[in-house]
C-alpha cells in the first residue's frame, strides 16, 4: 500500500464499523438494493456490492496489511515498532481506508445529485459485467495497452480480464 505524506482522514477517530454502516446508510438512502459490506483480511480486501439504476456495482478497496506497520517515524529516523504500536498504526490506517470509501461514495451520489455526471459515468469503472469482472478490470489493461502503442485497441475483449 503506497504511504504519502498526508492522508485523507489521517486523524480520524471514526471506527470501521460506523464507516461501514454510513456507507450502508448512503446506498439505502439512494434505493441501491440489495448491497453488501464484506471485509476478508486473508484476500486483503474490502468489497462493497450494490444494485442500483440496474445495475450491479463493485467497489474492491485494499485492506491495509499488518505486516507493513513493522517500524514508525521518530524525528526523522526509522525505528522498530512495538507490537502495540504496529496495532495501532494498523488500526488507523484501517479507520482511514474506510473513511475514504465512505467520501467516494458519497462524492458520486454528489455528483450525480447535482447533474455533474451520470450514474454510468460515475460508477462505470465498478459495473460488474456478465462474466463476474468490472468493466474497469476490463478496460484497463486494454487502454494501458493503447498508450503504450498508440494504437486504439478494442476495449472489451472476450479473454481473461486482469484483476
Amino acid at each position: 500500500m503506497r504511504r504519502s505524506a498526508r492522508r485523507y482522514a489521517s486523524k480520524t477517530s471514526v471506527p470501521v464499523h460506523k464507516s461501514r454502516a454510513q456507507i450502508e446508510e448512503l446506498l439505502d438512502q439512494h434505493g441501491a438494493d440489495p448491497r453488501q459490506t464484506s471485509e476478508s483480511r486473508e484476500r486483503g480486501e474490502a468489497v462493497v456490492t450494490f444494485r442500483l439504476e440496474n445495475r450491479v456495482v463493485r467497489f474492491r478497496m485494499p485492506l491495509p496489511q499488518l505486516e507493513l506497520f513493522t517500524t514508525r517515524k521518530v524525528r526523522g529516523q526509522t525505528v522498530k515498532a512495538t507490537p502495540e504500536q504496529q496495532r495501532t498504526a494498523y488500526e488507523q490506517a484501517c479507520r482511514e481506508s474506510w473513511r475514504a470509501l465512505h467520501a467516494a461514495l458519497k462524492a458520486k451520489f454528489i455528483s450525480l445529485e447535482g447533474g455533474i455526471e451520470t450514474f454510468e459515468q460515475a460508477f462505470l469503472a465498478h459495473v460488474v459485467t456478465a462474466d463476474g469482472h468490472t468493466v474497469g478490470e476490463h478496460v484497463l489493461p486494454a487502454l494501458e495497452a493503447s498508450y503504450r502503442t498508440g494504437k486504439v485497441l478494442p476495449l472489451l475483449m472476450p479473454g481473461e480480464p486482469k484483476p
